[in-house]
């Protein structure tokens, strides 16, 4: 899907930014304000701004805008990174829920 989006000449001669700037400048802003209202996961997110998601969260630290990243979001990326299925990401979910509640090995 693309999406078009009309701006007066004027205003765009305002911006620090050349013709090829522009549009991926806005591509990113988008992004990262969409992420920022949870409106969009950081890894959709990063996917509209056709970034990777360490690249994105640089964008996200440029702008001061915070990661939102709780406990699932860490399951998640550890599941990805195993290559594991969400299935087994609940075993993980478990034992980080112990170890940070103090409980593991009890």
């Amino acid at each position: 899907m693309s999406i078009t989006l009309e701006v007066d000449d004027a205003v765009l001669q305002q911006l620090p930014l050349g013709p090829g700037e522009r549009e991926r400048h806005m591509q990113i802003e988008l992004a990262a304000r969409y992420y920022a209202r949870g409106w969009l996961s950081l890894g959709r997110a990063a996917a509209m701004a056709g970034l990777d998601h360490f690249a994105f969260g640089c964008e996200l630290a440029e702008r001061g805008i915070p990661r939102n990243y709780d406990l699932t979001a860490a399951v998640e990326d550890i599941s990805d990174a195993r290559g594991q299925s969400n299935r087994s990401s609940l075993f993980i979910h478990d034992d980080l829920r112990d170890l940070i509640l103090g409980q593991a090995g009890e």
